[in-house]
């Protein structure tokens, strides 16, 4: 047993990222994530993801997490920032962290079709079919199937 696998309600989730990450334990940081990431801010999921995709060389991931990082004021390109992080995710294989920033870029523009379609995608992934068709149930509109 490594020494970051005790992850229990005693550590703070956000040193364990940090820990993991100085010891290039991108492995163990996404098993982290997945069981710890939504007592984390987004923005520090992004900010560890950032360095973890960079390491790894995913400039891809990289870059959407950075905009994430960067993105303060308009809620149209925090929302595009939330929706590119989060397709990175999915498309890298890690679609769970990809709910809370898809999730967030939906409140922000409600009526933005490609962003339930990519949460929808994203709770697909997880096996979460329920909340998959609410994401898109919740639109108010017509669906371009």
């Amino acid at each position: 047993m490594n020494a970051h696998d005790d992850v229990s309600g005693a550590s703070d989730p956000l040193a364990v990222a940090e820990s993991l990450l100085a010891g290039d334990d991108i492995a163990g940081l996404i098993r982290h994530l997945r069981t710890n990431g939504d007592q984390l801010p987004l923005s520090d999921v992004a900010r560890v993801l950032r360095v973890a995709a960079q390491v790894s060389g995913f400039d891809d991931l990289a870059e959407a997490a950075a905009d994430v990082l960067d993105a303060d004021g308009d809620p149209a390109e925090r929302a595009q920032a939330l929706f590119d992080f989060g397709y990175e995710c999915v498309e890298r294989g890690i679609a769970f962290l990809a709910i809370r920033p898809l999730s967030a870029a939906v409140e922000l523009e409600p009526q933005a079709v490609p962003l339930r379609t990519e949460l929808a995608a994203a709770y697909e992934r997880e096996g979460r079919h329920r909340e998959a068709v609410a994401a898109l149930r919740g639109y108010d509109g017509e669906l371009p199937w």
